[in-house]
């Protein structure tokens, strides 16, 4: 696996891997609107215009996400010009259930999937 380009924020790490989006949620991790346009910032400039799927691993980890930050992933424009496709790794009860909240109540635009590994 080649990464092309990487970046890290308080709560998340992020790897463009040519053909996609790598993110690492850091444990305990709070994101809030303020963080999400941090994180959406990041991945503008990792995608470099290129619209790619992305693959947010969230394996072994607990962050929290306001409504405000919830609400931003799935509207903010520039960000769903460059986001092709959302694949989930979660392997957790709480966090299936939370994916499972988020897609009900937020209806994420593009095809988006939760997965258990990566493999």
């Amino acid at each position: 696996m080649k990464i092309y380009s990487a970046a890290e924020s308080d709560s998340a790490y992020f790897e463009n891997r040519g053909n996609y989006i790598y993110l690492r949620y850091k444990d305990y991790s709070a994101i809030d609107i303020d963080e999400a346009k941090v994180h959406a910032k990041i991945v503008i400039n990792l995608c470099n215009g290129v619209r790619l799927p992305f693959i947010i691993d969230g394996l072994n980890t607990d962050s929290k996400f306001t409504k405000q930050a919830r609400d931003f992933f799935t509207s903010y424009k520039p960000l769903l010009r460059v986001r092709s496709a959302q694949a989930y790794l979660i392997n957790t009860v709480l966090n299936r259930f939370l994916f499972r909240f988020f897609i009900k109540f937020h209806n994420p635009i593009g095809p988006i999937k939760a997965f258990s590994n990566l493999g």
